[in-house]
């Protein structure tokens, strides 16, 4: 247990240490790592604000009456701890082996280190309990056995998606690579992708309860048919005989893979496969390109391979994401209320401020020494912050003209506009002063707070003419700032 305390501390530290959101900045550093270094305050909070979200499902659980639902409801949450630990594994696994943590336990007389990295990563993944232990907790209270049960088929979920994690591990991880080709850039994108769907769970979650509701019929047959097969099987609490003949055998198959595997990893870290990447001799050209464009391609492939400021970029799209499903679940999207959602995803598209700037605050020095004019830096960042807006407005477009035709067209000018007004009056504010030196801002609570008044008070108003349902008066004025910050940007 101190070997796996010990990787715990270890990589928590070089994870704060790495983490650029948290340079510059003495008093948010010092408490990141002193959360980080204590093992029970990190899995301690982990499990509480999973545990939040987990009393949401209790509750819907109390007052259904239904065997039928709750056998549905239990399936299709036994899938939430499945992907934590699939997840949670490979992409986190991967990184522990690189970080070096594992380097002074090769010499030592280990026959089996790779237990070591198991134990850790499913340490980092028990607080996910905390979605289900108050489902299970409310149906043990109706129904005590099948309530133990489905706790139990939680946590062999969990196990199941660990197994599968390791497995992912040495088909993709735990080799070293001596040259990158396209492929690297592919995985970055498809890790950027699951990172993004890992959160969307969450949102997931609560649009499930109520398709649940309104189609458990249709899982029961479902869950009879194909009752031996996870996540089905974990519908058979209400069997209790055939659940726990499942359970014994799902553990007595799972048990010497975990074993095969872990034994496989150790091989792996102690002697790392080599990939030498793409081969041949390439002609080498130089590329001439704007220092506009060259900015905004480096900002795009850092944030896709640095998963801490990618958080914080995508921070519109947790906002928006609700109301994406609602549209989805009502089959309703009048062109006002879309209207208000791009108003929404304008005035939040300033919430990637820190990221966006915190990129380049190791290279801030070596940008000094280059030929580049400040208005082309910040230029670089205000497309650099507009562009998930941008794609995110574009999404909220093809739904309005899904459901109201071609005349959602005229909601066309806010998608573009409102995201690069925000991002241009935050730049604004940030790098007004006259000297050309390029540099990091130090972003204040005082500063945040002053620019989101700003903000609102400028999408207030653009949005004035809304009240009235005139968006095209409202996209006159829009336009008209539009125009007045690229004036001052040129200045």
């Amino acid at each position: 247990m101190n070997i796996v305390k010990y990787i715990y501390r270890e990589v928590h530290y070089r994870i704060v240490q790495k983490n650029p959101m948290l340079k510059n900045n003495p008093v948010r550093y010092n408490h990141a790592l002193k959360t980080a270094l204590s093992m029970k305050k990190g899995i301690g909070y982990q499990f509480l604000s999973y545990l939040l979200f987990g009393l949401f499902s209790g509750m819907s659980i109390f007052v259904i009456s239904s065997v039928d639902m709750i056998s549905t409801y239990v399936v299709f949450l036994s899938l939430i701890p499945f992907i934590f630990a699939v997840f949670i594994t490979s992409v986190q696994g991967s990184n522990v082996v690189y970080m070096g943590v594992f380097e002074p336990l090769k010499p030592l007389p280990i026959k089996l280190g790779s237990k070591y990295l198991s134990f850790y990563l499913l340490l980092e993944i028990l607080p996910s309990l905390g979605i289900v232990l108050p489902t299970s907790i409310v149906i043990s209270l109706k129904y005590p056995l099948p309530g133990i049960i489905s706790f139990l088929w939680f946590f062999t979920g969990i196990f199941l998606g660990h197994i599968v994690g390791l497995l992912i591990l040495i088909l993709f991880g735990l080799k070293i690579k001596q040259r990158a080709g396209k492929s690297e850039l592919l995985i970055s994108v498809a890790r950027a992708i699951l990172f993004f769907l890992f959160f969307g769970i969450f949102y997931a979650f609560v649009y499930m309860q109520r398709y649940i509701m309104e189609h458990s019929g249709e899982w029961v047959g479902l869950i009879g048919k194909y009752s031996i097969m996870f996540p089905f099987s974990s519908g058979t609490i209400f069997h209790p005989l055939f659940s726990t003949v499942l359970l014994i055998l799902y553990l007595a198959l799972l048990g010497p893979l975990y074993y095969i595997l872990i034994l496989r990893i150790w091989s792996r870290i102690m002697e790392p496969r080599v990939v030498f990447g793409e081969k041949g001799i390439r002609e080498y050209k130089i590329k001439s390109s704007s220092a506009l464009f060259t900015l905004i391609g480096k900002d795009m492939k850092v944030l896709i391979r640095r998963t801490a400021l990618l958080a914080g970029f995508l921070i519109t799209l947790y906002i928006v994401f609700p109301q994406i499903f609602m549209v989805l679940s009502t089959g309703k999207f009048p062109i006002f209320n879309a209207a208000i959602i791009l108003m929404m995803i304008g005035a939040f598209s300033a919430g990637g401020i820190d990221s966006v700037l915190k990129i380049d605050i190791n290279a801030i020095e070596f940008l000094r020494t280059l030929p580049l004019k400040k208005k082309d830096f910040v230029m670089g960042k205000i497309i650099s912050m507009s562009v998930v807006p941008w794609g995110i407005g574009i999404a909220i477009l093809i739904l309005a003209l899904y459901y109201n035709g071609l005349y959602a067209l005229i909601l066309l000018p806010y998608v573009f506009l409102l995201p690069f007004i925000a991002s241009s009056v935050v730049m604004l504010y940030y790098f007004h002063y006259k000297e050309e030196d390029i540099g990091i801002p130090d972003l204040k609570k005082t500063d945040l707070i002053i620019l989101f008044l700003i903000l609102m008070f400028i999408m207030g108003i653009i949005s004035i003419p809304l009240i009235f349902h005139l968006i095209w008066l409202s996209e006159i004025v829009a336009f008209g700032i539009f125009l007045g910050t690229l004036i001052l940007l040129r200045r």
